[in-house]
């Protein structure tokens, strides 16, 4: 099995790859560097010495101050957020949903989503 791995590693497909890779990872901090020690300096005496590490640019949701602020990720809502959410788009108030459960468990039905099979 070895013998085999060794031909298809050897066959070109495999080294392609690698050299792919390599010369990938290295052309990528050519460019970071060509940016930020040259590109960016000549950016910066044009324009009046702005500094551009604390701009950013917001493109959706609420505006933030700071980029700090840009970069703090939003919380995904949970399910019972959703679930809340819907209730209460939908008019539905603590006490109606109580109800309907006492009635659902009066009747013998499942009050639980782990009980529910589909």
């Amino acid at each position: 099995m070895l013998k085999e791995f060794r031909e298809f590693a050897l066959k070109g497909n495999m080294v392609d790859l690698a050299i792919g890779v390599i010369i990938g990872a290295a052309f990528g901090g050519l460019v970071q560097s060509i940016v930020n020690d040259i590109l960016m300096p000549i950016v910066g005496l044009v324009t009046g010495g702005i500094d551009f590490s604390q701009m950013f640019v917001q493109l959706k949701g609420n505006s933030a101050a700071t980029l700090e602020d840009a970069r703090t990720p939003v919380p995904e809502p949970t399910p019972e957020a959703l679930h809340r959410a819907v209730e209460l788009a939908a008019g539905i108030e603590d006490e109606e949903l109580r109800k309907r459960v006492e009635r659902a468990a009066s009747l013998g039905l499942s009050t639980t989503p782990a009980d529910h099979r589909f």
